[in-house]
Parts: structure tokens; C-alpha cells; sequence
């Protein structure tokens, strides 16, 4: 009896390294394997924290990227939300977030303050914000779409027109259509603060402001709806200036893209699949708009992406010409009182695509 004890005690005990030992080994196997995807890339995601400073179509490369999750295949981990007009730019400046898509207007706001930013990626090198009014305003001014530009900017007197907020690219850009036509934005004509595209189509169906400039489908959809129409379409490339132009960008402290260059990089690089994608598939890419305004008539939409794609820039890579026309267009709305460098490396820059065919 007892030397069978001592057998089964012996096997027990035998059985019981074993057992430890398979332990041991599948956490050697699994810390192996851990090392293993990190040498692969395979590490936790990198948090960035991204803005954007509205929600309109002009965007779309960017819901694009969001949607076939390119930022994700990156190894980033994506903190997004939206922030209108110019506190977007005060919470890249503060820190709050790390890379900001918003209007080229805010560059040039930031270089002449001395603050060093730069521009990495474009999702839209072409304008593409349109001029609404209330149709009736408009039958009272005596304007029509085919009216000659000079004559619509000059109807424009004594109207209320709404902006996003004060600083925003709409708010500049207002402001410059006005000075174009010869008025004077503090005497007249009242602009008022409202909000995004829902709150200003809202205010013009509301009788609450005459007009507004903003891109698709905000402006599309008061024509749709019937008490709106369209005047100025620079989706049509009306304004010439307009039609080479840095419309919206990738931003990010100068400082931040020298310390983390292969960061800013695959960010550059994931957006910019974004435009890719929207230029080569156009059907999905209208089933992806058509899944972040559900609401929206698909039509509209339509017309929306037909409008932005000609302006989408492939790799999302910017030049010269059209920031000699940002700049142009920014010391005549009083933004840049003298002239910028337009060079490339000074402000703006592609070499964060490289990963790009030129």
C-alpha cells in the first residue's frame, strides 16, 4: 500500500512540473509572439487627436478615409471631432488637438501672427463654398444665377448674411466677395453669427438672414427645398481667382512635424488614400456620403460630390500657384498685410508624401 502511495505521489508530482512547464513555455511563446508584432508594426495604435472645423462635402475625402479606416491601417488611433471656425485654430495652437483640417484662410491668419504652422496634405484644392440667398431676396434684387457676378455682388448691399462663426473661412471669404463688389462689410451689409450648415439653412428657410456662403449640400438644399437658390456657384469655378486655390488643408505645428515626422507622415498618408479612394470609386464613395447625411436628399448629395471631385488633388499634394492665389486673395481681404513666402518648405509642404508617386 504505501509503495503504491509513493508511486502515485511521484507521477503526481511528475505531472505536476510537466504542467508548470507548459505554462512557462506558452508564456514565453506569447511574449515572443508580443515582440514579434512589435518589431512588425503590429504595436498599440498611436492616439492622435484630429479637428475639423465644419461639416460639409468639401470634406468628403475625409469621411472617406474615416470610413475604409486608413488612419487605423497606419497604426493610429483616431480622436476626432468636429470644431467650428476659429476656435478649432486656438485648440491646435493650445494643444487640445494634434492635426487640424480646416480653410487655407487660417494658415495665413496664423503665419502673420508669427505662429509657425504647416500645411501637409489638402483634401480640396479648388473653393467650392456657393452663395445662397432667399429666393425671394433674390426675385427683389432682380439676380439670377446667369446674372453677371458684378451685378450679384451688388446686390448684396443692405443684406443680412450669416457665417458660421467670426473668423471662419466663410466669414473671410464673405468678406472678400463684399470688398470684390465694391461694399463695405462693416457699413453695408450685417453679418451674423449662426452656426453650421443645418442652423444657416434653418435661418434662411426662417426668414432670419438673406444669405449665406458655404460649401455643399448646404446651400444646394435651400434651392431644393424651394426658398433658396444658388447665385454664386464657385463649385462651377464662377470666381476665377478661386479656381487654382488651396480651398482646405491638413494643419499642424511646425514644431510638432519635426519631432514626429513618421507620425505626420502616415497621417498625411492615410487622408490622402482618402482622395485617392473618392476619385477612383466614386459610386462607394456616394454610398459612404450618403451613410454621414442620411437624411439629406441622395440628389443633393450627387450634385454635392460631382461639384468637389474636379477640386480633389490626387495624393493630396498642393503647389505653388494655387498658394500665390490664397495669398493674393488674403492681403486683399486685409488678412495678409504684406506678402507670404509661397515657396514650398516655408508654410506648406509634400514631403510628408512621399509614399506617393509624384
Amino acid at each position: 500500500m504505501n509503495g503504491w502511495a509513493r508511486t502515485g505521489d511521484c507521477r503526481s508530482r511528475r505531472w505536476h512540473l510537466v504542467f508548470l512547464a507548459l505554462i512557462m513555455v506558452v508564456a514565453l511563446v506569447g511574449a515572443t509572439s508580443s515582440s514579434r508584432a512589435q518589431v512588425r508594426g503590429e504595436a498599440k495604435p498611436t492616439k492622435i487627436r484630429m479637428a475639423q472645423a465644419i461639416h460639409a462635402i468639401s470634406f468628403a475625402t475625409v469621411y472617406v478615409a474615416r470610413s475604409q479606416r486608413y488612419l487605423e491601417e497606419e497604426g493610429l488611433a483616431l480622436d476626432f471631432t468636429i470644431i467650428p471656425g476659429a476656435p478649432a485654430t486656438q485648440a491646435l495652437m493650445g494643444g487640445s488637438v494634434d492635426f487640424l483640417l480646416h480653410a487655407s484662410d487660417q494658415l495665413g491668419k496664423l503665419a502673420a501672427k508669427g505662429v509657425p504652422v504647416l500645411a501637409v496634405q489638402s483634401p480640396l484644392a479648388t473653393m467650392t463654398m456657393n452663395l445662397a440667398l432667399r429666393k425671394e431676396v433674390a426675385q427683389r434684387k432682380g439676380v439670377a444665377p446667369s446674372s453677371p457676378l458684378d451685378q450679384k455682388l451688388a446686390a448684396l448691399k443692405g443684406l443680412t448674411l450669416g457665417v458660421p462663426s467670426p473668423g471662419a473661412a466663410a466669414d473671410t471669404y464673405t468678406r472678400w466677395l463684399l470688398r470684390r463688389g465694391g461694399l463695405d462689410p462693416q457699413r453695408d451689409v450685417q453679418i451674423v453669427q449662426i452656426g453650421g450648415g443645418e442652423a444657416l439653412v434653418a435661418a434662411l428657410k426662417k426668414g432670419q438672414i438673406d444669405g449665406f456662403l458655404l460649401s455643399p449640400p448646404s446651400p444646394e438644399i435651400t434651392e431644393s427645398g424651394g426658398y433658396g437658390v444658388v447665385v454664386i456657384s464657385n463649385t462651377r469655378g464662377e470666381i476665377e481667382e478661386f479656381r487654382t486655390f488651396v480651398h482646405e488643408v491638413l494643419l499642424v505645428k511646425a514644431e510638432y512635424a519635426e519631432r514626429n515626422p513618421e507620425l505626420v507622415e502616415k497621417v498625411a498618408r492615410g487622408l490622402s488614400r482618402g482622395n485617392n479612394f473618392l476619385l477612383d470609386h466614386p459610386e462607394e464613395t456616394m454610398k459612404i456620403i450618403q451613410g454621414v447625411w442620411p437624411n439629406a436628399d441622395p440628389r443633393i448629395l450627387q450634385l454635392g460630390l460631382e461639384a468637389v471631385r474636379p477640386g480633389v488633388p490626387r495624393h493630396g499634394r498642393m503647389t505653388e500657384p494655387q498658394w500665390r492665389n490664397v495669398v493674393k486673395i488674403l492681403r486683399e481681404a486685409g488678412i495678409v498685410q504684406t506678402g507670404m513666402d509661397t515657396r514650398e518648405g516655408r508654410y506648406w509642404t509634400n514631403r510628408f508624401l512621399r509614399g506617393f508617386p509624384r
